[in-house]
């Protein structure tokens, strides 16, 4: 968001670069508290973000927070990010990411705040599809999920990930629930695992193909 100046009728009006030729009106805080309440926003180490994290170190697993990742000419940082399976977990406000239960555009300058929070949920859906183009996963949980659940679908989600890996067995993972967790019948992580097993299949093939065709290459590594 970069505030530009712009001229009106004799007097002097702010607006917002949106990005993507989108400018609005800067949105005047109705009062002091506003003012202050805006300020008090973080961008990480939010309530929901610290319980997550806290819950899933206590289960063992070990992960990167605000990494910044680029994929696809998309910089982004997830909340965390479990770098060796790309797995990149966000904790979306209700807010400011357009939670249908608990959003409530404020009925104050609206002309900004619409646009504002339609461009976040698009941007969302951007980055979300780059990370799977380069083959990761995201994540998405609401602020306002329960944080136990929420800490279990990650987990599951780590060991299906993990069990993609070559070489990879589950006496390797952490946590001592996974029987209980992993179940592959009721949310999909099978066809998860299967979509993986297959990117890195072609990724291994592909860095074949790239070393034979170069000789100069032939002492290099593949890539697991």
């Amino acid at each position: 968001m970069t505030p530009i100046a712009g001229t009106s009728t004799g007097s002097v009006e702010r607006f917002v670069n949106l990005g993507r030729g989108r400018v609005v009106p800067y949105p005047e805080p109705s009062s002091d508290a506003a003012t202050k309440i805006g300020k008090a926003n973080r961008r990480v180490d939010t309530k929901a973000e610290v319980l997550l994290r806290s819950s899933l170190h206590r289960r063992g697993l070990r992960f990167r927070k605000d990494h910044l990742v680029r994929v696809s000419g998309v910089r982004v940082r997830p909340d965390i990010v479990f770098t060796r399976i790309k797995l990149a977990v966000f904790v979306d406000g209700c807010f400011w990411h357009g939670c249908p239960d608990h959003q409530h555009i404020p009925k104050r300058n609206r002309e900004y705040w619409v646009p504002k929070l339609l461009a976040n949920v698009e941007r969302d859906r951007r980055v979300d599809a780059a990370l799977a183009c380069a083959g990761w996963v995201a994540e998405r949980i609401w602020e306002h999920e329960e944080n136990d659940c929420a800490a279990d679908r990650v987990q599951r989600l780590v060991y299906a990930l993990t069990d993609a890996l070559p070489g990879s067995t589950p006496a390797e993972l952490p946590g001592t629930r996974r029987e209980d967790l992993l179940d592959v019948r009721h949310d999909g992580l099978g066809e998860l695992v299967g979509q993986r097993r297959t990117f890195s299949e072609e990724r291994r093939q592909a860095q074949a193909v790239e070393r034979n065709s170069d000789p100069a290459a032939q002492d290099l590594p593949v890539d697991a």
